[in-house]
């Protein structure tokens, strides 16, 4: 009596022919992720700057006061590079720019990004704070920039009212 015993499985060459396709997708898909992450990236970072501002202007109406609304360093100073990943609203009592422990601290928040630089735009270079008044209103007209490695992104821009709209960023607006 014979029993027939049939094998089951991949040869190597099938084995072969489906990595190669696998490689081939890969690649073409890898690009395509790449970007959408970089704009999701993007609009988690639109998303973040426009709800602080909002909360801004909003605690200074509250409590009748002016806030600055600002990048901090290690030493808790307002900087000029927004891309630090450490946001605060604070009451800046003595306007020096700096959050001092009097002084009374409404919002913090951290962020990361790894592919955009983050300025706050009014006239030429890089401001290192904004302020809202009491009336909710910001004290300077500017734009906050995203921009990537290629100098494109998009642009928050403020106006004196308080209203708050998004732009495209071109490449003569990201040379900062």
């Amino acid at each position: 009596m014979r029993i027939a015993i049939r094998c089951q499985g991949w040869t190597l060459l099938e084995l072969l022919i489906t990595v190669a396709i696998v490689v081939v997708i890969t690649a073409i898909a890898s690009p395509m992720l790449s970007s959408y992450y970089s704009g999701q990236e993007l609009q988690s970072l639109n998303t973040l700057f426009r709800d602080g501002l909002i909360q801004a202007r909003k605690k200074a109406y509250i409590s009748r006061k002016t806030l600055t609304y600002c990048a901090l360093d290690q030493s808790l100073k307002c900087s000029n590079d927004w891309s630090l990943g450490n946001l605060a609203v604070f009451e800046d009592s003595n306007n020096n720019q700096t959050w001092d422990s009097d002084e009374m601290l409404y919002k913090r928040h951290s962020f990361s990004s790894t592919q955009y630089r983050i300025c706050f735009k009014r006239g030429s270079g890089c401001s290192r704070f904004l302020k809202t008044k009491a009336d909710g209103k910001f004290n300077y007209i500017g734009s906050i920039m995203f921009c990537d490695k290629q100098n494109s992104g998009n642009k928050l821009v403020l106006s004196m009212s308080g209203r708050m709209r998004f732009e495209t960023a071109t490449a003569s607006n990201c040379g900062f």
